[in-house]
Protein backbone atom coordinates (compact mmCIF):
# COMPACT_ATOMS: atom_id res chain seq x y z
CA UNK A 1 0.00 0.00 0.00
CA UNK A 2 1.70 3.24 -1.03
CA UNK A 3 1.68 6.40 1.25
CA UNK A 4 -0.72 8.97 -0.02
CA UNK A 5 -0.46 12.53 -0.42
CA UNK A 6 -1.90 14.93 1.77
CA UNK A 7 -3.82 16.16 -1.41
CA UNK A 8 -5.08 13.09 -1.87
CA UNK A 9 -6.27 12.06 2.06
CA UNK A 10 -7.96 15.41 2.02
CA UNK A 11 -10.12 14.71 -1.84
CA UNK A 12 -10.87 10.97 -0.26
CA UNK A 13 -12.26 12.79 2.89
CA UNK A 14 -14.40 15.51 0.92
CA UNK A 15 -15.61 12.29 -1.34
CA UNK A 16 -16.13 10.81 1.88
CA UNK A 17 -18.16 13.41 2.93
CA UNK A 18 -20.31 14.00 0.29
CA UNK A 19 -22.14 10.42 0.73
CA UNK A 20 -23.96 11.10 3.69
CA UNK A 21 -25.02 7.29 3.32
CA UNK A 22 -21.46 6.19 4.30
CA UNK A 23 -21.57 7.98 7.68
CA UNK A 24 -24.24 10.07 8.86
CA UNK A 25 -26.41 7.46 10.81
CA UNK A 26 -29.90 9.02 10.60
CA UNK A 27 -29.47 9.16 6.97
CA UNK A 28 -32.48 7.38 5.21
CA UNK A 29 -29.47 5.51 3.00
CA UNK A 30 -27.61 4.47 6.11
CA UNK A 31 -29.07 1.16 6.38
CA UNK A 32 -29.47 0.61 2.44
CA UNK A 33 -26.74 -1.20 1.22
CA UNK A 34 -27.09 -1.22 -2.18
CA UNK A 35 -26.59 2.96 -2.13
CA UNK A 36 -23.82 2.43 0.27
CA UNK A 37 -22.18 -0.39 -2.13
CA UNK A 38 -22.78 2.17 -5.02
CA UNK A 39 -20.82 4.76 -3.09
CA UNK A 40 -18.15 2.48 -2.13
CA UNK A 41 -17.23 2.01 -5.66
CA UNK A 42 -17.06 5.44 -5.97
CA UNK A 43 -14.30 5.57 -3.30
CA UNK A 44 -12.59 2.72 -5.08
CA UNK A 45 -12.12 4.25 -8.49
CA UNK A 46 -11.21 7.93 -6.89
CA UNK A 47 -8.61 6.17 -5.09
CA UNK A 48 -7.39 3.61 -8.28
CA UNK A 49 -6.20 6.88 -9.86
CA UNK A 50 -3.33 6.47 -7.75
CA UNK A 51 -3.40 3.31 -6.03
CA UNK A 52 -4.36 0.85 -9.05
CA UNK A 53 -4.68 -2.25 -6.69
CA UNK A 54 -7.36 -0.40 -4.65
CA UNK A 55 -9.95 -2.37 -3.56
CA UNK A 56 -13.36 -1.98 -1.04
CA UNK A 57 -11.26 -3.47 1.82
CA UNK A 58 -8.04 -1.15 1.48
CA UNK A 59 -10.89 1.98 1.21
CA UNK A 60 -12.73 0.90 4.77
CA UNK A 61 -9.56 0.12 6.09
CA UNK A 62 -8.76 3.61 5.17
CA UNK A 63 -11.69 4.97 6.91
CA UNK A 64 -11.60 3.39 9.80
CA UNK A 65 -7.64 4.32 10.68
CA UNK A 66 -8.81 8.19 9.61
CA UNK A 67 -12.01 7.76 11.57
CA UNK A 68 -10.06 6.20 14.32
CA UNK A 69 -7.31 8.58 14.99
CA UNK A 70 -9.76 11.28 14.43
CA UNK A 71 -11.98 9.57 17.66
CA UNK A 72 -8.40 9.47 19.91
CA UNK A 73 -7.97 13.14 18.94
CA UNK A 74 -11.37 14.11 19.99
CA UNK A 75 -10.87 12.16 23.77
CA UNK A 76 -7.94 14.36 24.44
CA UNK A 77 -9.65 17.57 23.38
CA UNK A 78 -12.56 16.44 25.80
CA UNK A 79 -10.49 15.12 28.54
CA UNK A 80 -8.79 18.40 28.54
CA UNK A 81 -11.64 19.94 28.87
CA UNK A 82 -13.31 18.08 31.36
CA UNK A 83 -10.09 18.18 33.43
CA UNK A 84 -10.67 21.81 34.89
CA UNK A 85 -7.83 23.13 32.31
CA UNK A 86 -7.88 26.84 31.83
CA UNK A 87 -8.57 27.70 27.89
CA UNK A 88 -4.46 27.78 27.56
CA UNK A 89 -4.30 24.31 28.50
CA UNK A 90 -7.22 22.49 26.55
CA UNK A 91 -5.36 19.83 24.64
CA UNK A 92 -5.60 21.44 20.54
CA UNK A 93 -5.27 18.72 17.92
CA UNK A 94 -2.07 18.07 16.38
CA UNK A 95 -3.53 15.32 13.76
CA UNK A 96 -3.22 17.67 10.40
CA UNK A 97 -6.51 16.51 8.51
CA UNK A 98 -8.71 16.97 12.50
CA UNK A 99 -10.74 19.69 11.05
CA UNK A 100 -11.75 17.98 7.13
CA UNK A 101 -13.54 15.40 9.56
CA UNK A 102 -14.94 17.04 12.05
CA UNK A 103 -18.22 16.16 10.27
CA UNK A 104 -17.94 12.88 12.01
CA UNK A 105 -18.03 14.44 15.65
CA UNK A 106 -21.70 13.91 16.17
CA UNK A 107 -21.50 10.52 14.37
CA UNK A 108 -19.50 8.52 17.15
CA UNK A 109 -21.52 6.17 19.07
CA UNK A 110 -20.25 5.82 22.32
CA UNK A 111 -19.98 2.43 23.18
CA UNK A 112 -22.08 1.21 26.76
CA UNK A 113 -19.55 0.99 29.91
CA UNK A 114 -19.32 -2.09 31.29
CA UNK A 115 -17.55 -3.25 34.98
CA UNK A 116 -14.51 -5.06 34.99
CA UNK A 117 -16.44 -6.12 38.29
CA UNK A 118 -18.07 -9.41 38.57
CA UNK A 119 -21.97 -9.61 39.54
CA UNK A 120 -21.21 -11.24 42.82
CA UNK A 121 -19.22 -9.84 45.50
CA UNK A 122 -16.29 -12.77 46.69
CA UNK A 123 -17.48 -12.01 50.11
CA UNK A 124 -20.88 -12.99 49.64
CA UNK A 125 -20.53 -16.09 47.13
CA UNK A 126 -19.78 -19.02 49.20
CA UNK A 127 -19.96 -19.45 53.23
CA UNK A 128 -17.90 -21.98 53.15
CA UNK A 129 -14.84 -19.53 51.34
CA UNK A 130 -12.27 -19.26 53.26
CA UNK A 131 -12.27 -15.72 52.47
CA UNK A 132 -15.98 -14.79 53.20
CA UNK A 133 -15.14 -17.20 56.47
CA UNK A 134 -12.57 -14.51 57.59
CA UNK A 135 -14.75 -11.69 56.97
CA UNK A 136 -17.53 -12.95 59.34
CA UNK A 137 -14.74 -13.76 61.83
CA UNK A 138 -13.75 -9.91 61.68
CA UNK A 139 -17.60 -9.03 61.88
CA UNK A 140 -18.19 -10.88 64.48
CA UNK A 141 -15.27 -9.84 67.01
CA UNK A 142 -15.78 -6.05 65.77
CA UNK A 143 -19.53 -6.29 66.98
CA UNK A 144 -18.30 -7.94 70.15
CA UNK A 145 -15.26 -4.83 71.14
Amino acid sequence: MASWSKDEVLKFIDLYRSHESLWKIKSKEYSNRLIKERYYEKLIDFVKDFEPQANKELVLKKINNLRGNFRKEVKKVEGSKLSGAGTDEVYHPKLWYFESLLFLKDQEIPRSACSSLGLHNDYTRDTTDSSSTFLQEEEQDSQVG
